[in-house]
């Protein structure tokens, strides 16, 4: 199986805006940063050892498995980060809340590959009902390049638990005509910006996404 996607965002907003300047009131505008743009790619590739388990089935519903089943699974993962922008991201009055290098952060280009195993399984009852969960470890190696001004700064590293292949574990009822269920998916991330002594980076993040959902087939 391979998956690839594409994103580009042009333009930001302050979402909580009284956090940073407490003259601000619900009637104002949010303050907008047309300057900043992303770029966020990638592509995965995956393979399973055993036909026994649908991965569409367990995470988009596009097929269903009627009978309990299970595969081992390995894969890799490319991700890529660009960040673009003319003046600092720091709000106004709070450089000094700051390392000098965060003021001077000017965007940069963030690369992730890594290499994923794990297993996933399905347990199927009635045919139509299921409840489905997936675990993998994925070492990953990341090469970070940012721009301090003028200046280029670079990181990469190693980690055991990289952006590589999420988790999850979902329960639904996959029928002819209705399907609907809850997926919990998680992906553990990390990020060597912290090295640059910005005071702005994060060792490591945990994304978790909670999905509610019902449709129906024609």
């Amino acid at each position: 199986m391979a998956k690839a996607y594409y994103q580009r965002i042009k333009g930001f907003y302050m979402s909580n805006p009284s956090g940073i300047y407490p003259s601000w009131s619900s009637s104002d505008d949010y303050p907008v940063r047309r300057d900043i743009s992303s770029n966020d790619a990638g592509i995965s590739l995956v393979y399973k050892f055993s036909e026994d388990f649908s991965y569409l089935a367990a995470n988009t519903q596009q097929e269903r498995q009627e009978k309990s089943g299970g595969t081992w699974f390995i894969g890799t993962q490319y991700n890529y980060l660009g960040l673009r922008f003319d003046n600092s991201l720091l709000p106004a009055g709070t450089e000094a809340d700051y390392s000098p290098e965060a003021d001077r952060f000017r965007g940069g280009d963030f690369h992730s590959l890594s290499a994923f195993f794990g297993g996933a399984y399905t347990l199927v009852f009635f045919k139509k009902f299921y409840a489905s969960i997936s675990l993998a470890i994925a070492p990953s190696y990341s090469y970070q390049r940012w721009k301090l001004n003028n200046q280029i700064k670079t990181a990469h590293g190693w980690t055991l638990l990289g952006t590589g292949y999420p988790g999850w574990a979902t329960v639904g009822f996959n029928g002819d005509s209705f399907l609907c269920g809850l997926n919990y998916k998680y992906m553990i991330g990390t990020n060597n910006l912290h090295n640059s002594s910005m005071g702005i980076g994060i060792d490591e993040v945990m994304n978790v996404d909670i999905e509610l959902f019902a449709g129906g087939r024609f």
